[in-house]
């Protein structure tokens, strides 16, 4: 149920695909999780929870000429996540919610990144600088999300995160991954 967090951040002279690697399953609005996605034997050691989500955002960033490529992906890493049931409903649509709530920041690191007036000459520090301070504020997210919802317990809150996290994704849509 907790929000187990692996966040990759790759500022490169070249672009690799982190598409390629099979344990990723990027993050795409008509392709939900199911239960056969968490392939990672059991954790006993979490405490009682049922389930853990692991995902993460990738940033490649490239300056060869005089505009940066810049690639943010989010994935689900399927090796590193886990469950110990699949019956619920429920605790799957929570765990789906870590996710999107990755892309949500997946999305703000986009605009963000988008919004850099010349990167290139101000060096990786930069990229790195957002990048640090989006993953603070993501981590805080997900925390809040499982404080407030109780770990998908509290359906009136889980309801009220699916709205938010909606009402996130839609308002980012220009930067929704692709």
């Amino acid at each position: 149920m907790i929000r187990f967090l692996t966040i990759l951040l790759l500022i490169c002279f070249g672009l690799s695909s982190l598409a390629q690697d099979k344990d990723l399953i990027p993050w795409q609005a008509e392709r939900r999780l199911t239960w056969n996605d968490f392939v990672k034997k059991r954790d006993n050691g979490q405490n009682g929870l049922k389930a853990l989500t692991t995902a993460g955002i990738g940033v490649e960033f490239e300056c060869t000429g005089p505009e940066p490529k810049v690639l943010v992906t989010c994935h689900f890493k399927k090796k590193e996540s886990w469950t110990r049931t699949t019956e619920s409903d429920a605790l799957l649509a929570h765990e789906q919610l870590h996710f999107d709530a990755t892309e949500l920041f997946a999305r703000k690191l986009r605009k963000k990144l988008t919004e850099l007036n010349d990167p290139c000459s101000k060096g990786s520090g930069r990229v790195q600088g957002i990048y640090n301070s989006n993953f603070k504020e993501l981590h805080d997210y997900q925390e809040q999300y499982d404080k407030q919802t109780k770990h998908g317990l509290n359906a009136k809150e889980q309801a009220e995160w699916f709205l938010k996290v909606a009402k996130g994704l839609k308002e980012l849509e220009d930067f929704a991954s692709k």
